[in-house]
């Protein structure tokens, strides 16, 4: 059975090497029919771009109402992920088809300076025990006195990093890299953000927030919060050189990223460090035991940069975090991770025009997908990603609750009795964007660990993952 797993496994990595191989070769037909068009075939191309930003507007319209005065307008959207999981070895993992999210919100906007959004997830709950809840993603105030301070006020996610501060309808690959792991359970949070844009190609943001996470305040009453748990400043700037150079078709990103502050135990319960997940969902690889009951001082950084140019785009982040205190005695340790990834438009659309406000936005295909007669065949992608773990600062000789790794518990799917301190993935992937509300992304992921991961009493040296994704926003 498990031989069996394995031809699937090695079928489904062929198959999606097939697939690049056929996409390099479609691309290179495409360049060569490029160079012969004429200048009449060229304002047609032109004229399917304007067509299709007009359909892009027309279907946001749709879910956008306003007064005549335009004093107030709303906006309902939504998305919803489809998934399809598939691991080797096939015993620690189940194949699984699964909901990644679905999500529905408004937004309103009034008095021109004014807005209110709020958006709930429903694809949330306890896969262990099959409840179903829905929780609070985004719920804040915006305030846009001023173009280039902007205040939001509420739950919502400060910005951090790169692939974490984009929306998730928006990352090249179907799920974030390991990096994504190390900012924990912060990702969205409750307290004040200031951010704008006060030069051309440059922009910034502030956020105080709890460092509680979503759905979480400062609990009223418990005196260990009180004395051990800060407030969270999280800072980032970054900066587009290729916009202050006006070239329209390039992207020249850097950016950096800090976030600072405390935490304590929580009703008796000590801090614990982050946990780390393969990019394919699959086993928890990395966790650590809860440090020392006092405070401790956690910091987070984080390092990115974009060289894009038509329709190739190559984009890397390095992060680390760092957990420092002096109970039960002075330690200081750190966990770090980064990925590098490179990206090629086949059918050529130009990544700087997805680029806005220091991330990646909606892609709109040339040609957008039509089955009917001279439809075309939307927007077509390849991408490969290598990521990296490094947790090695974490070890079985440190003293007790200064940084020891630790089995993880039973509510994490599958428990993992060995965990390792090291892990670098392998990422290939395929997009088709039919249209710029919608994408079908498949990838194939391999995990290896630097020391073998024992989980639900299987011993395993890597985690290989075929994923399938189908996704609808708007």
């Amino acid at each position: 059975m498990q031989s069996k797993k394995q031809g699937a496994m090695r079928v489904a990595a062929v198959s999606v090497v097939a697939l690049f191989a056929v996409g390099v070769r479609l691309a290179a037909a495409q360049e060569d029919t490029q160079r012969l068009q004429s200048l009449e075939q060229q304002v047609e191309d032109l004229s399917r771009q304007v067509e299709t930003l007009r359909a892009g507007r027309a279907g946001r319209e749709v879910a956008t109402f306003s007064d005549a005065e335009g004093t107030w307008g709303l906006r309902v959207f939504g998305r919803v992920h489809l998934d399809y999981r598939a691991y080797d070895p096939g015993e620690v993992l189940a194949d699984t088809f699964a909901l990644r999210r679905a999500r529905l919100g408004a937004s309103l906007s009034f008095m021109q300076h004014y807005g209110l959004t709020v958006e709930g997830e429903y694809a949330s709950g306890n896969a262990s025990t099959g409840t179903q809840s829905v929780a609070l993603t985004n719920g804040y105030l915006d305030l846009n006195w001023f173009p280039n301070a902007r205040i939001r006020a509420g739950q919502f996610k400060p910005q951090f990093g790169l692939e974490n501060t984009n929306s998730a309808n928006f990352i090249d690959f179907q799920e974030r890299a390991l990096t994504q792991s190390l900012i924990q359970n912060l990702n969205y949070d409750r307290g004040v953000m200031v951010w704008g844009r006060p030069a051309k190609g440059f922009g910034y943001a502030v956020t105080l927030s709890n460092g509680s996470g979503a759905n979480t305040d400062e609990a009223q009453g418990n005196t260990q919060e009180a004395s051990n748990d800060g407030k969270d400043v999280t800072v980032r700037v970054y900066a587009n050189f290729a916009e202050r150079l006006e070239k329209s078709s390039a992207v020249l990103h850097l950016g950096a990223s800090h976030k600072n502050g405390s935490a304590g135990s929580r009703g008796g319960n000590a801090f614990r460090p982050a946990t780390l997940q393969t990019e394919a969902r699959g086993v928890t690889f990395f966790t650590s035991q809860t440090l020392g009951l006092g405070k401790v001082d956690r910091s987070i950084t984080a390092a990115e940069g974009i060289a894009a140019f038509g329709p190739v785009k190559l984009q890397a982040e390095w992060w680390q975090a760092e957990y420092e205190s002096d109970v039960p005695q002075a330690y200081r340790r750190k966990l770090e991770a980064g990925y590098v990834s490179a990206l090629w438009m086949l059918t050529g659309e130009h990544y700087a025009r997805a680029y806005r406000n220091g991330g990646w936005g909606r892609m709109q295909p040339t040609s957008v997908f039509s089955p009917g007669e001279g439809g075309g065949w939307g927007a077509w992608e390849i991408g490969v990603r290598y990521s990296l773990f490094d947790g090695s600062d974490f070890t079985a000789a440190n003293p007790a609750g200064t940084g020891v790794p630790g089995a993880s518990s039973s509510t994490v799917a599958p428990p993992v009795a060995t965990p390792t301190g090291k892990a670098e993935a392998f990422t290939l992937g395929l997009k088709w964007i039919p249209g710029p509300h919608a994408r079908i992304l498949l990838n194939y992921v391999e995990t290896r660990f630097d020391t073998p991961v024992t989980a639900n009493g299987v011993a395993m040296d890597d985690e290989k993952a075929l994923l399938l994704r189908a996704q609808v926003d708007f």
